[in-house]
């Protein structure tokens, strides 16, 4: 679920001082790692305590300081699924791959019955194999597309599920974690044009984005979580409006 923001290869876990008083989880760009530093060098290693409590924190923005844009987000995309159900459009499809077989079925008994001329029928023929292939086409994208919106569907429900149980998370959850995040890009650049290699980018499975800089300095452990949680620089990107249209896009 990491990946690197500056060659986008996943991240691998690694303990460092194992054996010591100052071991500690960190996570490295796999490039970087097995290919060697120069394939990646703007990438460094970052530890998994920081990654942990900087989730907490984006988390708990989301459900207090968006609660109202994340419920008309979601109440948007149900809306979208609700309007445009791909079942009877799945309906209607196989009825038209179902008349068009038929219909070459009735011009194939009329051919052997002498009704219609060979030209006449090989001509015909060829359009209706033609419109044939395009609806059957047109039918199994359609089922393609409802696997996508069954998973969509639950990952809503799982999204929400998590909200109305953990209105503020106090420590790290693993299991709200996985049920709500998609990804977390490692890396970055931030607003003025500088690379930031401890820049987190949580990508929520509802589509919205959750930036947050310098993570390793605001969360490391000497300094105090809810201290710097108002000098957090930290937005959450408008993409209502463009996820919900993309979402919209593929359920047509």
């Amino acid at each position: 679920m990491l990946e690197c923001g500056f060659c986008g290869a996943s991240l691998s876990r690694r303990r460092w001082h194992s054996s010591s008083k100052y071991k500690k989880t960190i996570w490295q760009c796999v490039k970087s790692t097995k290919e060697g530093k120069r394939f990646c060098p703007d990438s460094k290693g970052i530890p998994e305590q920081v990654i942990e409590e900087a989730f907490v924190e984006s988390y708990r923005m989301l459900c207090v300081d968006n609660r109202d844009v994340l419920d008309e987000f979601l109440k948007r995309i149900e809306r979208t699924l609700n309007e445009n159900s791909l079942e009877d459009k799945i309906e209607k499809q196989k009825k038209s791959v179902d008349n068009i077989q038929a219909k070459r079925k009735m011009l194939l008994d009329k051919f052997l019955n002498g009704v219609v001329s060979q030209d006449i029928y090989e001509e015909t023929d060829v359009g209706m194999q033609r419109k044939l292939s395009n609806a059957k086409a047109q039918l199994k994208m359609l089922e393609e597309q409802i696997v996508d919106e069954d998973s969509l569907q639950r990952r809503i429900s799982d999204f929400k599920k998590a909200l109305s149980k953990n209105e503020v998370l106090e420590e790290f959850d693993r299991g709200i974690f996985e049920s709500i995040i998609e990804k977390v890009i490692v890396g970055g650049i931030d607003e003025d044009g500088n690379k930031d290699p401890y820049m987190l980018t949580f990508i929520y499975k509802t589509g919205m984005k959750n930036e947050i800089g310098n993570t390793k300095e605001r969360f490391s452990k000497s300094d105090g979580m809810v201290d710097k949680a108002k000098e957090l620089c930290s937005h959450i990107t408008d993409e209502v409006k463009g996820v919900s249209s993309f979402v919209s896009d593929n359920t047509c």
